[in-house]
């Protein structure tokens, strides 16, 4: 799979069994930032940075949803990941209330 990372670098052949989210710190205790990382031929490539497990977890899952389609993957911004966690919500709250029959509201 092709991943265009989040600094414009186009990595090839990735596969997605190889790809992890990463810690950073900022002091031994205190989580900086997570980052979504591959390991491309032994060295460790960094995709993308987010502010957020949560976020990290998604754009994994995005990549997943990916993995096997023939196009370049472009790696999201911690943004456009919370937009997409936003959207998938309120889809499963709308597709929720929907299946609620209307002698069960209260």
């Amino acid at each position: 799979m092709n991943i265009k990372a989040q600094n414009g670098k186009i990595c090839r052949n990735i596969a997605f069994d190889e790809v992890y989210i990463k810690p950073f710190y900022y002091n031994e205790d205190t989580v900086e930032n997570w980052a979504v990382c591959s390991n491309l031929y032994n060295i460790e490539v960094v995709l993308g940075y987010y502010n957020s497990n949560d976020a990290a977890k998604h754009m994994v899952h995005i990549i997943k949803l990916y993995k096997d389609t023939p196009f370049r993957l472009d790696m999201l911004s911690d943004v456009e990941v919370c937009e997409d966690m936003y959207a998938a919500a309120a889809y499963r709250l709308e597709k929720s209330k929907r299946e609620v029959k209307p002698d069960e509201k209260k």
